[in-house]
């Protein structure tokens, strides 16, 4: 079967004629005219509006002719960045349970610690660090040191303080 019977097949089973086909995958109609007539063949362009606009074809068989005329359900549509993949969602919410396991047991771990410390009741316990006591190293304010203008006759002139 060649490209040509192929994408004639495809519009018969979306029951589109050609002009409603081109129009539905963003071609010019005489641009499939001539795919159709057999003038030209189908370019890579083509087909892969043909693929964009019908995700469900087999893009084996409408290229090459293997395999059947629709994907099966299993690899019905290959997923991009912005779609919703249950089986993603199954592992990210793994994740997070581990995530949170593990931040309950550094926890634990912690009020064990203090609980535990060899010191007598009167002595304070030694403060284990938490986010909120530890501060970042402090920098110094930046100052501006020189200034670059440029004019419009390609020259300059610095400024330093």
């Amino acid at each position: 079967m060649t490209e040509r019977s192929r994408i004639e097949k495809v519009m018969e089973h979306f029951e589109m004629n050609a002009r409603q086909f081109a129009a539905s995958i963003d071609l010019n109609p005489s641009t499939l005219s001539h795919v159709l007539s057999g003038r030209n063949n189908a370019s890579l362009d083509i087909m892969q509006k043909i693929l964009k606009k019908y995700p469900n074809l087999n893009p084996a068989w409408l290229i090459l002719g293997e395999d059947s005329m629709f994907r099966k359900r299993s690899d019905s549509h290959t997923l991009n960045l912005f779609d919703f993949d249950d089986s993603t969602r199954y592992i990210s919410d793994q994740k997070q349970t581990q995530k949170e396991e593990i931040n309950n047991t550094q926890q634990d771990q912690i009020r064990t610690m203090r609980e535990t410390t060899p010191y007598s009741s009167d002595h304070k316990a030694a403060e284990l660090p938490t986010r909120e006591n530890v501060f970042p190293l402090q920098t110094p304010p930046k100052a501006i040191s020189k200034i670059i203008v440029y004019y419009s006759d390609n020259t300059f002139e610095e400024l330093q303080k």
